[in-house]
């Protein structure tokens, strides 16, 4: 992915810039990430996201560790809950 549709992509997350110029509180941070393992806080937070407005989310597995079954876990889990509405 270019580094510009990155810096569009930060932005839209309401993200001031991509230079790590600028701190976040903790809780800033965590109103803009979602951090953990359990598919039911991941789906109740892109809810909440979605009920901001937010019509894009964009996933990343950081920890590498197997990023097949961090898929196949919001295929399982995560999705079918927010289809449930």
């Amino acid at each position: 992915m270019s580094l510009l549709r990155q810096a569009v992509l930060a932005e839209r997350a309401g993200f001031d810039g991509i230079s790590g110029e600028e701190e976040l509180s903790d809780e800033e941070f965590m109103e803009k990430v979602i951090i953990g393992a359990d598919p039911a806080h991941h789906a109740e937070r892109i809810r909440e996201l979605a009920d901001m407005g937010a019509t894009v989310a964009v996933l990343k597995n950081c920890s590498a560790a197997d990023p097949e079954r961090a898929i196949e876990v919001y295929g399982e889990q995560v999705l079918p809950r927010l289809r449930e509405g």
